[in-house]
């Protein structure tokens, strides 16, 4: 990580349920996976980032090509489809439709502030 996104991600850890508004470009992507993954590091289970249908190929390509992962986060449509363990993309329409609970979940990261309005945020 670069050394604002290191700066980010640790606040965001160690305080939970924040959130991350920063311009275009500065990774918040990036900033999400790791946030994700050192909270299931510590506390176990399944992490959930909820995202727009069409980036969900971004935070694959950041994990793989930025973090330098092997275990990469899938994306899922129903939560038959993920395992105990593990990173997971769903989209907005996923969980609203009530595919996906998020509770069912150690971590949720939701990715597009914007995306709140329509949730009654």
């Amino acid at each position: 990580l670069k050394p604002h996104q290191r700066a980010a991600v640790r606040w965001t850890v160690a305080g939970g349920r924040r959130a991350l508004f920063a311009a275009f470009g500065l990774g918040k992507s990036v900033c999400q996976l790791e946030a994700v993954r050192l909270t299931l590091t510590r506390a176990g289970g399944r992490g959930l980032i909820v995202c727009p249908l069409g980036v969900r190929q971004e935070f694959v390509r950041d994990a793989r090509d930025v973090l330098g992962w092997s275990d990469l986060p899938r994306f899922i449509r129903r939560i038959e489809e993920a395992d105990d363990t593990g990173i997971y993309l769903a989209n907005y329409e996923t969980v609203r439709d009530g595919k996906i609970d998020p509770a069912a979940f150690t971590v949720v990261s939701l990715d597009e502030a914007s995306i709140l309005r329509g949730f009654g945020g």
